[in-house]
């Protein structure tokens, strides 16, 4: 008698990457390093910080409500302007 196979479980359907939220102390820094074409997308939760792209002519003030699309090559810079920032990062795919 041939042993029977286990059950084929139905395939699941591409799931999208959760965003990562983060909090900051007043000056804190965070950065990514963006390979060419990657996009990174950053959503304004509590407080301000202040927000730069390597090769980007424009800084931005990152605030609640607010979001910003980066997309590389380039080093992309946040600082909290104030104590208690909190912000929510996603990878755009």
């Amino acid at each position: 008698m041939k042993p029977e196979s286990p059950p084929r479980m139905p395939a699941r359907p591409p799931v999208a990457p959760m965003p990562s939220c983060t909090g900051l102390s007043q000056g804190e820094l965070r950065t990514w390093g963006l390979l060419a074409g990657q996009t990174l997308i950053l959503v304004g939760w509590k407080g301000r910080a202040w927000v730069t792209m390597e090769g980007d002519r424009v800084d931005h003030v990152l605030e609640p409500g607010r979001s910003f699309d980066f997309v590389g090559p380039g080093l992309l810079v946040l600082q909290a302007l104030e104590a208690g920032v909190v912000f929510e990062w996603n990878d755009g795919a």
